[in-house]
């Protein structure tokens, strides 16, 4: 029986920043190469420039474009179901299975995801052991009977309170 499913995105402004970075990384390697004094892309000049200046525009293009993409995907999901906790930071890593019975304790959280966490995804912390999270500053910080301890991002932190208290 689902208890708790939640799935979040990268907040928008990190994506928004993204747009800049692939503009100006092409805009960099086109006006370099202009500025050489070739215009390869009409054809004059040398034809190994040619193609080195396609080359470099195609990979940045498509490692920018990659970036991007990736970021659209990326979702740490989260489910409570049937005496397990279970994490996934799609696409980086595969479900994550935390048994109910070997939880000790939670309580929800705010944090600062940069001061605390150092960023958004997956973390270490020293405050909080290892920290999953995609945006806000809420969170349910959760401890194990091994010592481990876990910092788990919420858009929901009472919800998925209430689905863990079901299950320990």
């Amino acid at each position: 029986m689902k208890y708790f499913e939640e799935e979040q995105g990268l907040p928008p402004w990190f994506l928004w920043l993204m747009l800049p970075t692939v503009l100006v990384s092409v805009g960099v390697i086109g006006s370099l190469l202009y500025a050489n004094g070739e215009k390869i892309s009409q054809g004059l000049g040398d034809v190994e420039k040619q193609k080195d200046f396609w080359w470099s525009l195609g990979i940045t293009i498509g490692v920018n474009l990659l970036m991007v993409f990736l970021f659209f995907w990326t979702k740490l999901q989260t489910k409570v179901e049937s005496g397990i906790l279970m994490i996934r930071y799609f696409p980086f890593t595969k479900w994550k299975s935390f048994p109910g019975k070997n939880i000790v304790s939670f309580e929800p959280v705010r944090y600062s995801p940069i001061g605390d966490a150092g960023g958004y995804g997956i973390r270490k912390s020293k405050k909080f052991g290892k920290v999953y999270n995609a945006s806000g500053d809420q969170g349910v910080f959760i401890h194990f009977r091994s010592g481990e301890k876990l910092l788990l991002g919420t858009q929901k932190p009472a919800v998925l309170q209430d689905a863990l208290k079901r299950i320990v």
